[in-house]
């Protein structure tokens, strides 16, 4: 590779690239800005959300039917734009779409402040569902992607930690707020927050890819061996390959019992002859071990095959919902919370890297919007689901006895979802082998053709 200047050198496809800059690894910089960013997707979250709901039904005047029916549409149609933010993901960049997606966060806080009935309260889940739990977190998920491959499961457990911390700590804080100031000026103060911290970061802070900053992925070029090659998938590719299906589904299931669960653990709880404390005790357990799950999980993805992980989070699904039938056995609900929080935390840890190693980073955003979209579409359908059951049946253990067979036989699949053999055109290796060659990230080895059709489409953007 060329030298052009102390500043810049000549990357593959003969346009100029920042020079290698010593120093830390910029990577580690990025790692707390995904973790202030999957925090951020708090206000849309179901565990958030559910501190403001006696207040909606209070002040509103909805019944238990429209506050979730609303909860439902409004989480279901907010599923249909994420394709359109991994678009935009890949065609724009992670910051710009960042940006716009955390001041339009802002915005809807803004919109649930000023609910005035369903409609607005439908309107407020919508945009909350939509840009949260949603746009946001697609988003700040498939950050690290593009800095990390070796540690990508490591950091990737410990930017999920946030997640966890967030579910530990935002109901309390949420509780806190509405009786300091009221629902109103709650969701405003939450709304200020998120742009407040955020978009600072997003400014002064956050780069896109570790060639922005003269680095390559996982370190300074020259101190990184290569690694095998691996896929690079479209869309389409990679709707073809079984594990796809079965990944999705898995995350899908995981995403309708886990919101339902959480949305109903208070009146399960009740039904059992429990009280509210038990009902917070099951969730404090549960962010405590999803927080560890996390940890550990993130280390055994760069170590284990990550369909047997996949898996083992779907017999703890299953374990949990068993336990949940019986919470007033004792320790049934200290039990009943670790199998949801290591459930949880394998699934959520390792979806990230499943995209990655099964299907590569060029086409991540509109992987990963898709997976958005069927993701948050299945969580609509638990609260409501629950919430059917329990009035056509007066009780929660049928539907929760089928949430552990589902369980089950999504385990058995997972040993079906192993990472897919492919041979495609576009091929990445990470890391040069002397000082003076510093690639764009990832480094693809191209056809001729396949190099003319990338170096084209740059200039067209």
């Amino acid at each position: 590779m060329r030298k052009l200047d102390e500043t810049t050198v000549n990357g593959p496809d003969g346009s100029s690239v920042p020079a290698p800059r010593p120093g830390l690894y910029y990577g580690w910089v990025m790692l707390p800005v995904a973790v202030a960013g999957v925090i951020a997707t708090s206000p849309g979250q179901t565990y958030a959300i559910a501190a403001f709901n006696p207040s909606f039904r209070a002040d509103l005047g909805l019944s238990h039917t429209q506050l979730t029916g609303a909860y439902m549409l409004g989480t279901l149609l907010a599923a249909l734009p994420l394709a359109l933010v991994g678009r935009m993901m890949d065609r724009h960049g992670l910051r710009k779409a960042l940006v716009v997606t955390v001041c339009l966060l802002g915005g809807a806080c803004l919109v649930a402040a000023a609910a005035t009935g369903p409609v607005t309260v439908f309107l407020a889940f919508f945009l909350l569902r939509m840009l949260g739990p949603g746009a946001l977190s697609l988003l700040s998920s498939s950050t690290l992607a593009f800095w990390f491959d070796r540690r990508l499961g490591t950091v990737e457990g410990i930017r999920q930690v946030g997640m966890a911390a967030a579910l530990a700590a935002v109901p309390a804080l949420n509780l806190w707020l509405i009786g300091a100031v009221g629902w109103r000026a709650a969701f405003v103060v939450l709304g200020l927050a998120v742009c407040g911290v955020m978009l600072p970061l997003l400014l002064f802070v956050f780069h896109n890819r570790p060639e922005d900053v003269g680095q390559v992925i996982d370190g300074k070029a020259g101190e990184v061996a290569p690694v095998p090659a691996g896929p690079e998938m479209t869309l389409r590719e990679a709707t073809r390959t079984r594990s796809f299906w079965i990944v999705l589904g898995l995350n899908a299931l995981w995403a309708l019992v886990g919101t339902g669960v959480t949305f109903n653990v208070v009146p399960i709880a009740v039904s059992q002859g429990l009280t509210d404390r038990d009902a917070a005790v099951l969730l404090t357990v549960f962010a405590a071990a999803m927080a560890v799950t996390h940890l550990v999980g993130g280390v055994l993805a760069d170590r284990v095959a990550l369909h047997r992980l996949l898996a083992a989070s779907a017999v703890c699904m299953a374990g949990s919902a068993l336990l949940m039938r019986s919470l007033a056995v004792p320790g049934t609900v200290v039990g009943c919370g670790v199998l949801m929080g290591v459930a949880q935390g394998l699934s959520g840890g390792i979806t990230s890297v499943v995209c990655v190693r099964y299907w590569g980073r060029l086409h991540l955003g509109q992987i990963r919007g898709a997976f958005s979209t069927v993701v948050v579409a299945a969580s609509s359908a638990g609260p409501f689901l629950i919430g059917l059951t329990y009035d056509l049946t007066g009780g929660y253990g049928g539907i929760l006895t089928a949430f552990a067979a589902a369980g089950l036989v999504a385990a058995v699949a997972a040993a079906f979802a192993p990472r897919p053999t492919h041979s495609p055109a576009v091929a990445f290796s990470i890391g040069p082998t002397t000082p003076d060659q510093t690639p764009p990230h990832p480094v693809r080895r191209l056809t001729e053709r396949g190099a003319a059709a990338a170096a084209q489409r740059r200039r067209n953007e």
